[in-house]
């Protein structure tokens, strides 16, 4: 149910949070396939892999 007001389109902030927690919880469930790594461990937190079509970066502190 968008509106616009002088040509911007808006929606109430509920329809693009319904849609986002619909997403998470397809790829969560598997629905929404991720590209899997080698990396079980990162599998697991990034729900199943990354994210098709996306640029991603992963940052972290060096180890000694």
């Amino acid at each position: 149910m968008a509106q616009q007001l002088n040509k911007l389109e808006y929606r109430h902030i509920f329809e693009p949070t319904k849609e986002i927690i619909e997403y998470i919880d397809n790829r969560r469930k598997g629905i929404v396939k991720s590209l899997k790594t080698r990396w079980h461990k990162f599998n697991k937190t990034c729900m199943g892999g990354i994210e098709p079509n996306t640029i991603s970066t992963i940052a972290g502190i060096s180890g000694e």
